[in-house]
């Protein structure tokens, strides 16, 4: 734009100067346009300015502002270049360099150094606006923008300067040639605040924070541009009653997370999460600026918006695009709203599918450090082609799709870091780590193992820890404390607690389950070629105080039946969809769990069995609760093709899913049948686990907890190891098969020696059991099936611990007749019938099982080397008298060859017991409904045998010791056999 304007400095001039020379003669020494002495207004003469004489000499130089515009900057140089190749040297300088100042100068820009009577505010021309005039011997050119500013010089290039690279002539600026544009064609016309207009407003804002010092750029600049209202920005501090203040505000979530109001006579625009505050003053400026026109008058809210949360779709997740992968998109809305502090929501019901879990070429997890509202939202996780080969270090399958994080990550305790004379065993109940923050402390011994797993060679054991939760002070929780007596201390987790909570619910997610299979390429010709995989991609959790509610999750596509026996497909394991790890307090509250397809391994794999796979797990973690959670496939009905479908509890027909049914075509696999699903949940170092109100087919502790609950929920096993109290209490389980495994009420497992030490009660309990169940097994033998109260198991193994038979409370414990429930869907009770209270007969053939010495039972020895020496710990394998080369550890080859080395090394010439079991200090029954209750008569045996201590109560108050005393006349309770 090149509009000129003449200045015509007329008969008002000449005014002027007449008035100045009546009435004052003195000096202007600082050129500020005031009179020295007078203090009042000068105006001076307006005269011709030679710049470059008919010989070429220079009278002038460029001043340019220290804030001028980097294309003004760059026309200007351009100019001098030009000239100087044409022979002309002209200076170019900035305002700062003070002292270069001449008496003839063209000033570009908002030049103030030379004072003020030579400074024209560029925004008072306006955004469009621009001034090309002399004041006493110096040129001004300004402009209202940058934009604006180079207009000008171009002006005073080609209109006065008019230099054309090749002649040179006298060049004058005329006073004629002087050009003022003031922009008055402005969409807003005026601005107010309460009816008062605010030119001369200032913008207040943190200066120092670059995201709200480029919010107040955008806002003066989008209001300058749109109303010709300039405002200067300042310090937040110096704000003053005329200001638009610009400012953070303590979070808070809702519509008045991002505020623009009138407050008094000032401006407010307040925002709780700075990470969305540029978007969303720019959205503001385009309602109100941009979009706006004529009048605007600030009264009350002016403007509000909820920027507490964050979308999917905002970072590119496509929404129900079947072919699409929102992983990435959803991994970096957490990101974004981690860092801000913002929740996510979802707006609809929209679809989202999840595919490969990589970020960059390399697998990643969903950071969760904020509420998460799925809502509608339906997710799909497709793991049908993600390979147990994917990136060989760490594969996608064992990364979760979801993680619920701390604030803060683990410290690690070891070596001088470790409090010297630190003590940890039970009874102590402070341990003093000076850490001054409330914390998860998981303490590990390497010296030695717990949880030795029977059976499990490959599976020694863990090194000796637990969770123990501790307060500022280090005071141990009451509830977690130390189970373990520490010889020493490897090294000891801290995990710090973020005590604020933070849930994350709704949604429904389905795993369109994977399709590989655990054989290798190479089975065929080498049975090692298999991988015992377990997948991971769920939603984990490792922050205490969470809350996982609502989320329901479905399985969909996994290898069936009939592929399973007829196409040797196995499928892989799943560690469990919904997990926490090392924290407290973590709930999921009204889940839908769903359980997991059971793939049966040929016995040519270790020996045969099952993989399990879980849709639920914890692992080191105190106060994990599952409440008014229901399993989708509690109940199942199956059909001669071995077509599985969810059914409910009154189906006629319908089957537990755990339930066990021959349908096996593959002679490779057990003939007995196998599990349908496996069992939902399973759990390892846990502390105060609960079921509550919830129908899931397994509770199940495996390698130890400390304090269980099941309170008025429905289950088909109850598989326990582990120590403190174990409540049952109006909750019903349902037998999912006759054999004695699971026709149990407590499983007690034997893989860890069937331990609980502790007491275990059962109340308001009922129990849906086979009882006098006669069938046919394979070879056309009957065989009857009945129930136990216990399934106890014992193996002559060190396990690491004292194993403990529990002490023991049923108190209104009814049973009914599983059989005619699962065939016609009957509850008929079971009365007036003798219930054993332990499965087979090793109390009875072993009732010195709790001693030191054992008779007809060698021990088992494990062929572990936790020395790393090479050799079988502590035996000598080929009984030379010495451990050396004849007792080696075997190898991987030779397990391979021979899987019954995997259950260990019998030791026919010791009769040591390496599992003296501790026995139960009491059972008391209360209200049997009419039932005996059947205990192992170890009266023969020395001292009573193994109950030869024992009390058994037959009611409040009244008991009698072991199983040889006299029994009182009113117990109609024990029978002893």
């Amino acid at each position: 734009m090149k509009k000129l304007f003449f200045l015509l400095l007329t008969i008002s001039l000449v005014i002027s100067l007449a008035a100045c020379e009546s009435g004052c003669k003195h000096a202007d020494e600082n050129k500020d346009g005031i009179c020295d002495k007078c203090e009042e207004a000068l105006e001076y003469k307006v005269e011709n300015i030679n710049l470059i004489d008919d010989e070429g000499n220079v009278n002038f130089q460029f001043v340019l502002s220290k804030s001028i515009d980097s294309s003004a900057r760059l026309a200007i140089k351009e100019l001098v270049l030009d000239l100087e190749d044409a022979g002309i040297e002209v200076d170019m300088v900035d305002e700062t360099d003070e002292d270069l100042a001449i008496d003839c100068e063209v000033l570009v820009g908002d030049v103030e150094s030379r004072g003020s009577i030579y400074h024209v505010d560029g925004h008072s021309l306006g955004n469009k606006g621009y001034v090309i005039k002399i004041v006493d011997g110096k040129i001004i050119i300004n402009g209202g923008s940058p934009s604006a500013l180079k207009d000008a010089i171009d002006i005073f290039i080609e209109d006065i300067l008019t230099f054309d690279g090749d002649e040179i002539w006298d060049i004058t600026m005329g006073a004629n040639q002087q050009v003022e544009e003031i922009q008055s064609d402005y969409a807003i016309t005026s601005l107010k605040l309460l009816g008062n207009d605010m030119r001369g407003y200032t913008l207040a804002v943190d200066t120092a924070n670059n995201l709200y010092l480029t919010a107040a750029k955008n806002i003066q600049d989008t209001v300058y541009k749109r109303t010709g209202y300039y405002f200067e920005i300042v310090e937040l501090k110096n704000a003053g009653e005329k200001s638009v203040v610009l400012k953070s505000i303590d979070r808070i979530y809702g519509e008045n997370s991002f505020k623009v109001s009138a407050s008094g006579t000032q401006l407010l625009i307040e925002c709780a999460f700075e990470n969305k505050l540029i978007d969303t003053v720019s959205a503001f400026l385009t309602i109100t600026f941009v979009q706006g026109e004529g009048d605007i008058n600030f009264e009350g809210t002016v403007f509000n918006k909820d920027i507490s949360f964050v979308t999917y779709e905002e970072f590119g997740a496509t929404s129900n695009k079947k072919s699409d992968d929102d992983f990435e998109a959803i991994y970096n809305a957490h990101v974004f709203a981690n860092a801000g502090g913002q929740k996510i929501k979802i707006l609809g019901s929209p679809v989202y599918h999840i595919k490969r879990n990589e970020i960059g070429g390399k697998p990643a997890e969903v950071p969760i450090m904020t509420d998460t509202n799925w809502g509608n939202a339906t997710f799909y996780f497709d793991d049908s082609a993600i390979s147990l080969y994917d990136y060989k270090d760490k594969p996608l399958y064992s990364e979760n799709i979801f993680c619920v994080l701390p604030s803060e990550e683990m410290i690690k305790l070891e070596g001088e870091a470790i409090p010297e004379g630190l003590t940890i065993q039970p009874g102590v109940t402070k341990l003093d780590l000076g850490i001054g923050r409330p914390a998860v402390i998981i303490p590990y011994y390497e010296g030695h193992r717990v949880y030795r797993r029977r059976g499990y060679g490959g599976y020694m054991g863990g090194e000796m820890h637990e969770v123990i939760v501790v307060d500022a002070e280090g005071n141990i929780r009451e509830e977690t404390p130390v189970m373990w007596n520490y010889a020493g201390i490897s090294w000891i987790e801290i995990h710090y607690l973020d005590e604020t909570p933070l849930i994350v619910e709704g949604g429904k997610i389905t795993t369109i389950a994977s399709q590989q299979s655990i054989y290798g390429p190479n089975y065929a010709t080498d049975k090692s070629d298999y991988h015992n995989a377990y997948y991971h991609r769920g939603i984990e959790v490792s922050r205490a105080n969470t809350t996982v509610k609502g989320v329901q999750h479905y399985i969909e596509n996994e290898i069936s039946i009939k592929d399973q026996s007829t196409e040797l497909k196995t499928g892989v394991a799943y560690r469990g969809f919904f997990y926490a790890i090392n924290t407290t307090n973590v709930t999921f509250k009204d889940c839908v769990l769903t359980g997991h397809r059971c793939y049966t391994k040929p016995t040519s794999l270790g020996g045969g069995g099952t993989q399990g796979t879980y849709d639920f797990g914890a692992n080191c973690v105190n106060k994990i609760v599952l409440d008014g959670c229901k399993q989708s496939n509690f109940w199942i009905t199956l059909d001669s093709e071995g077509n599985i479908t969810p059914a409910t509890k009154d189906t006629i027909g319908a089957i537990s899913s755990m339930a066990r049914e021959n349908v096996y075509k593959n002679p490779d696999i057990s003939k007995s049948g196998a599990l349908m699903h496996w069992g939902i949940g399973g759990t390892n170092y846990c502390k105060n686990m609960e079921y509550l109100n919830s129908t899931l087919s397994r509770f199940d502790a495996h390698a130890g907890l400390y304090n269980g609950k099941v309170i008025n929920s429905e289950v088909n096993i109850l598989a326990l190891t582990g120590m403190g109290e174990m409540i049952i209490e109006g909750s019903t389980l349902y037998s999912m098969d006759p054999d004695k495994t699971y026709n149990t009420i407590l499983h007690l497992r034997a893989d860890y020696g069937s331990t609980w030490d502790g007491e275990i009660s059962l109340k308001n309990f009922k129990a849906y059991l086979y009882n006098d169940y006669t069938v046919k097994d394979e070879v056309g033998k009957e065989v009857t099936y009945n129930p136990y109260i216990v399934m106890h198991t014992y193996t002559n193994w060190y396990y690491g611990y004292v194993a403990t038979y529990p002490s023991l409370v049923l108190d209104n414990v009814s049973f009914y007749d599983a059989n005619l429930f699962y065939t016609t869907r009957q509850s008929v009770a079971l009365v007036d019938v003798e219930i054993a209270i332990n499965t087979g007969n090793h109390i009875k053939v072993y009732p010195e099982l709790h001693l030191p010495t054992i008779s007809n039972y060698a021990p088992i020895r494990s062929y572990w080397d936790a020395d790393g020496d090479g050799y079988v710990d502590g035996y000598d394998v080929n009984g030379d008298g010495v451990i050396g080369e004849g007792d080696r550890v075997y190898d991987p080859e030779e397990l391979n060859e021979n899987p019954k080395l995997d259950s260990g090394i019998t030791d026919s010439e010791s009769k040591e017991n390496l599992n003296p079991v501790k026995p139960p200090e009491y059972i008391k029954i209360k209200n049997t409904n009419g039932f005996k209750i059947v205990i192992t008569d170890t009266s023969d045996a020395a001292n009573g045998g193994f109950f030869g201590k024992t009390k058994f109560y037959y009611s409040d108050t009244e008991f009698y010791t072991g199983t040889g005393e006299e029994k009182s006349a009113n117990d109609n309770v024990f029978v002893f056999k």
